[in-house]
């Protein structure tokens, strides 16, 4: 392994990039050699993991199927080891890793960066169904004594998730604290259900503070 930079290295010669940019350059003893040396690696470090690879639309560059071929071959190469391995992989603490594999024609933090956005936090907690849909339970009439307990979409038509989920946490809370103030304000008339915001919003701050980022906790 060649070192490229401090936390990245190359299985091939700093030339060696060169054949992957055009498909007619690619033989399949070219391919299946990268295929072996990313397995070698996977091995060494008692990876099993799970593949994940571009797949962009309609891509004009005649290389945008290399990424899946490779990973379809490297995914096959490691589950022909593992068949005839039963020790690999080993037990680790570690939770399953996972092997991206992208070309040149993609942004290569995007893939390693997380969000701390609203929209990044509910994808992390709650359920895609029908493959882009998001549902939440909430309770309705808890006021009255006869919880209704029901699934919402969150959507387009949802005026708050439409404005705020592309917000960082901290600021949405700070957000929708000024907001709700502003509500309370001019609706006395919901003062019953304000206990409930007031014991739950609390409880979902406190571990923003953890959060990578200066965290101001706004008076509520």
């Amino acid at each position: 392994m060649q070192p490229t930079c401090s936390k990245a290295y190359g299985r091939v010669g700093p030339k060696g990039i060169r054949i992957y940019l055009k498909v007619s350059s690619i033989n399949l003893l070219v391919l299946l050699t990268l295929v072996l040396k990313i397995v070698s690696i996977c091995v060494s470090l008692g990876e099993y993991p799970t593949i994940r690879y571009h797949n962009p639309q309609n891509s004009v560059h005649e290389a945008s199927v290399l990424c899946s071929h490779l990973a379809r071959f490297v995914q096959l190469e490691l589950d022909q080891y593992a068949k005839f391995h039963e020790d690999f992989p080993p037990p680790s603490p570690r939770p399953r890793g996972a092997l991206i594999i992208t070309d040149r024609s993609m942004d290569l933090f995007a893939p390693l960066l997380h969000e701390f956005t609203y929209q990044a936090m509910v994808h992390d907690l709650l359920p895609l169904v029908e493959g882009d849909k998001v549902y939440y339970k909430t309770s309705l009439n808890e006021a009255e004594g006869s919880a209704n307990i029901r699934d919402v979409e969150l959507g387009e038509k949802d005026n708050i998730w439409v404005k705020n989920r592309h917000l960082h946490m901290k600021d949405l809370l700070e957000k929708l604290a000024s907001d709700f103030q502003a509500f309370k304000a001019k609706n006395p008339q919901f003062a019953e259900r304000f206990v409930i915001y007031n014991a739950t919003v609390p409880r979902i701050r406190i571990p923003l503070t953890k959060l990578p980022s200066p965290v101001t906790i706004p008076a509520v």
